[in-house]
């Protein structure tokens, strides 16, 4: 009788560490959404061409430009932030982001997924995930080919669990179509070193060899054209997860860009003349000098 009540109890705790575990892979940090225009199009960025993509597809940094910055507030207690920039290189570009992501979750479990720490029991304790990347991309006969490096970082408590791993993509168009395929998180697993409050111990969920990363495949197509003042976008994809399923995923956006040409029209007035160096190839040569003057050839 009492060989079966502890059998029991042994089942029901480890039911209970079943049911408070929600992932087997980690860090958190690679699968938070980068940004918050990322998030805006379903977190589809395979074939962005923001500067962003870095986070996505590291092969989209030949074509992507700029530096931005977003804020996000997943919950109440919960924000994050994100910064990226990509830089021309040669005739490829070089791409450096950061996300950061402060919550609350709850103690005894690692890893931790979404679902964690957007509901944490009372008496969870603090935690960040940061993810720095680097990333480069080269244009090579007719693709772009890309990789990136990524070191994540969670921090609950008083315990850190951090890792690096690589990203690779690769691309291409297809007139208005960007076909893109991205191959993320690659790289060894997670050593936990105990003695933390997360040693396998404590969780029979655990993996005492190590924690895997959570390595995803995507594959997707997006779409950009101009619609009067907006710039449409987009995008369709579905991406392979290491636990065995598949996400597909579709989302579009319209922007509108504010043409510098368009200062100082009024009712009546007609579009002023841009102005920069124009230079026209056929019959005409350049001329390095004032702007709209040409020069014809002898």
């Amino acid at each position: 009788m009492r060989r079966q009540f502890l059998f029991a109890a042994a089942l029901a705790g480890l039911a209970s560490g079943s049911s408070a575990q929600t992932t087997m892979y980690g860090p958190l940090a690679l699968r938070l959404p980068a940004s918050a225009r990322a998030l805006a199009m379903s977190n589809i960025a395979v074939a962005g061409r923001d500067d962003d993509v870095i986070f996505y597809n590291p092969a989209q940094l030949v074509i992507a430009r700029g530096t931005s910055m977003s804020v996000a507030r997943v919950a109440p207690d919960q924000y994050g932030g994100t910064m990226s920039t990509v830089l021309r290189l040669g005739s490829g570009g070089l791409g450096i982001g950061v996300n950061f992501l402060e919550y609350h979750v709850q103690t005894g479990i690692y890893p931790v997924s979404r679902d964690d720490i957007l509901d944490p029991p009372p008496g969870s304790v603090s935690g960040t995930s940061t993810l720095a990347t680097l990333g480069f991309a080269q244009a090579y006969r007719g693709f772009r080919i890309g990789a990136s490096a990524d070191y994540a970082v969670d921090e609950i408590g008083v315990d850190r669990f951090r890792n690096i791993v690589g990203d690779v993509g690769l691309a291409r168009d297809f007139n208005r179509f960007t076909a893109a395929l991205a191959v993320q998180h690659l790289g060894a697993r997670m050593k936990t070193n105990a003695p933390t409050a997360f040693a396998p111990g404590t969780n029979p969920l655990l993996p005492a060899g190590g924690i895997k990363p959570p390595m995803e495949a995507t594959l997707g197509l997006g779409w950009v054209a101009p619609a009067g003042p907006l710039d449409l976008t987009a995008t369709a994809a579905v991406s392979a997860m290491r636990e065995g399923h598949l996400s597909p995923g579709i989302g579009w956006r319209g922007v509108v860009e504010l043409v510098e040409r368009l200062r100082g029209l009024g009712p009546g007035r007609r579009t002023p003349p841009a102005r920069g160096w124009r230079c026209k190839a056929h019959r005409w040569r350049r001329v390095c000098g004032r702007p709209g003057r040409y020069r014809r050839r002898r």
